[in-house]
């Protein structure tokens, strides 16, 4: 009984963990403390501006790359798909190897997506956001988050790469 309870215990720990990373974002970016969270002011406007220069030139479909390094799955690289502001296809990279979960690949994230996670984790006082934008389309190009809470395992990073237009 003690060992079940235990189990179970670290089970919730780690799904605790998970909920808190950026691999399963729950963060409500509607939040009204408008980027009041532990990231620095440069960082609420870099946000801002990024996402005002992606709204501007953002092409109707794209593709991009896509690397998360999180205690989660799928972690690894994979190929994004988006037309509309809808994902459409997720794939592998071909020569790429990753443990993947294709079944989480219908979470795969669009860069709306992306900037709405970003936006809820700047939010989030819990949290504290590093994140780097492409300077002509203002899509991020890389993103860190850190729980500034005593969580195991809880940071997550993003990377992305490739990004092609569509025709």
């Amino acid at each position: 009984m003690r060992n079940a309870i235990s189990t179970f215990t670290l089970m919730l720990s780690l799904a605790a963990a998970m909920v808190t990373t950026g691999c399963l974002n729950n963060e409500d970016a509607t939040q009204e403390n408008k980027y009041a969270g532990s990231s620095t002011p440069e960082q609420g406007k870099a946000f801002v501006a990024s996402r005002a220069a992606w709204e501007d030139v953002k092409p109707p479909s794209y593709n991009y790359q896509l690397s998360r390094n999180c205690f989660c799955f799928p972690y690894g690289w994979m190929d994004i798909y988006v037309d509309a502001d809808k994902v459409v296809k997720v794939d592998t990279i071909e020569g790429v190897e990753g443990p993947y979960d294709i079944e989480s690949f219908k979470h795969a994230p669009s860069m709306d997506d992306l900037f709405n996670q970003i936006e809820g984790y700047l939010n989030n006082p819990e949290y504290e956001v590093k994140a780097t934008y492409d300077g002509k389309m203002g899509y991020p190009l890389t993103v860190k988050i850190h729980h500034l809470k005593e969580y195991m395992d809880a940071d997550a990073e993003f990377q992305i790469a490739s990004f092609r237009p569509q025709k």
